[in-house]
Parts: structure tokens; sequence; C-alpha cells
């Protein structure tokens, strides 16, 4: 589905104020940056989203895109528990930065679980996550980058 076809099945959770808890799985599709862009917008018209669960796993999602959607998300004032599945699509280094300095606003965050693995991430040495030091009600932190492992050098070690 393309961007405008999400934005169209994305457009009506807007209306939903007292949503509380959702869950989204829209694996491999063509969503896109302006998908993830109204994805956000509608999001952040949800006043009462304390759960929200995406799986956008596959679905061409740029750094602009994944990071379009954390700023509006960081403009909650309820959200306690995100999981964010964005697993191969195209985030690269300056999207990652992006996505830390998003998530670091969100001051109610309890929960978050993040995986990353297979996308344009080439060169990880934490600080650009460290900024989720300002979340600080934060209990529960998972960060999942798949099978690499990047260290300062910029060489790459699988796992095994």
């Amino acid at each position: 589905m393309s961007s405008e076809g999400i934005s169209m099945l994305i457009s009506p959770l807007s209306d939903l104020k007292a949503l509380q808890n959702l869950s989204i799985y829209y694996p491999r599709n063509n969503i896109g940056e302006q998908g993830m862009i109204s994805l956000g917008n509608s999001l952040s018209k949800c006043l009462n989203l304390n759960k929200l669960k995406l799986d956008l796993e596959s679905s061409q999602i740029n750094s602009k895109g994944a990071v379009g959607l954390a700023q509006d998300l960081s403009k909650s004032q309820s959200l306690q528990n995100l999981t964010l599945i964005l697993k191969n699509n195209l985030i690269d280094d300056e999207g990652l930065i992006g996505l830390g300095q998003a998530f670091a606003n969100i001051s109610t965050l309890r929960t978050f679980n993040i995986s990353l693995g297979g996308n344009k991430i080439g060169f990880y040495d934490g600080s650009c996550l460290g900024v989720l030091v300002n979340c600080i009600n934060l209990t529960s932190l998972s960060i999942d980058f798949g099978y690499k492992i990047f260290i300062q050098n910029q060489k790459n070690i699988n796992k095994v």
C-alpha cells in the first residue's frame, strides 16, 4: 500500500480522543516518508494514548519519515509504553540521532522498545541514544540493532 493509502486508513485515528491502547501491525508495505508523517500527525491527536505498538518492518521508511513520526509522538503528554519495530527500512545515522533526540522529549515514557536491525545505520557508539537519560520515568529499555554490533573504529562484528 502506498503512502496515500496509509494516510486514508490512519486519518480517522485523530477522532479517537479517548483511545489509550493502540497496536498497528503493518509490515512490508510502501508507507514511506509521507505515510509516516501522516501517521505521526494522526497519532499526535490521540491525547490519551498511553500504550502504542507499531510494527512497520520493511516499509520503505527513511530517516525523515521516522524522525517525523518520533517528533509527533514526542508531543504526547500521556505515552508511557512505546514499541517500534522499524527493521529493514532506510533509516541512517542521522535518523538514529533524530530518533534519540525526539524520544528524549517524552517525559512520561516508562517502557521503550525499538528494533532497528537491517537499516542503513553504519556507525553507532551509543551517544546518539544517550539522550534518553532525560526520560526520568523510564524503567524498561530495549534497543535491538539486529545482527550487527557497531564499535568506535567502524568495524562491524557479527554476533555469534
